[in-house]
């Protein structure tokens, strides 16, 4: 909008009420576009990239953050051919980056006890592979407790595991590693970093890489050159480390 406020809507058949204005979907033919809403506010309309549709979608579990994301598809080195087993689905929207990373020659198992959130982690990915027009049968989801996964019985090629769950210093212990393979976790308090480098130590893993991401947005307008008030500070601790063979 004018205000360079964003929302994320499905277009159909069905008309669309915003606050700047409704919208007939009828009449877009094409994105991107702009369009006047019924009130006479101009509105561009075009399909959202990763960071827009993930920070603006409906979601349930939190979820991570674009900024947090890159770094852990970058520095855990995940990239096509690269076979991940995630750990807690969530909102899917890790999920979602990792389906697009790993390409039709990687593989995504995506493990969590919540039948809920895979149902929505679920229609996260078919809704934006939509949107782009990207094809993918490079994913699956496995309704199972942490504590129950049998690494070698779900892909003995593993070749990086991602969790976003709140004790992965137990999963640690649990699973059996019998292969070169990149550990990722996601955890919001330092506390639990802690327990969890003391697992991954106890448990052989090496290259030990523990970092936050902070990012802070500019305003640039005109003369005025300034940072944004308020900025993405501390949303979690990203750990990364390696189990090599």
């Amino acid at each position: 909008g004018p205000d360079g406020k964003k929302m994320l809507v499905v277009l159909g058949k069905v008309d669309i009420d915003t606050h700047y204005g409704s919208i007939e979907t009828s009449k877009i033919l094409k994105l991107p576009t702009r369009y006047m809403t019924s009130i006479g506010t101009e509105v561009l309309i075009y399909p959202p990239s990763y960071r827009d549709f993930i920070l603006n979608m409906k979601r349930g579990a939190q979820i991570i953050y674009p900024k947090d994301v890159s770094s852990i598809l970058l520095d855990g080195d995940i990239w096509p051919h690269s076979i991940v087993l995630e750990i807690g689905s969530g909102s899917g929207a890790l999920t979602l980056a990792l389906v697009l990373s790993v390409g039709d020659t990687g593989y995504v198992y995506s493990v969590d006890n919540n039948r809920k959130n895979q149902y929505r982690a679920t229609k996260t990915i078919e809704r934006f592979l939509h949107y782009k027009k990207i094809a993918r049968n490079n994913y699956e989801f496995i309704e199972k407790e942490a504590l129950d996964i049998d690494i070698n019985g779900i892909n003995s090629n593993i070749s990086h595991i991602v969790t976003d769950i709140p004790e992965p210093w137990e999963i640690v212990k649990s699973i059996k590693v019998s292969n070169t393979i990149k550990w990722i976790s996601y955890l919001p308090n330092i506390s639990q970093v802690q327990l969890l480098k003391e697992a991954l130590d106890a448990s052989e893993y090496r290259n030990i890489y523990i970092k936050e991401v902070l990012e802070r947005e500019w305003k640039v307008k005109g003369k005025i050159v300034r940072p944004e008030h308020s900025m993405n500070g501390h949303t979690g601790f990203i750990v990364f480390a390696d189990y090599l063979i």
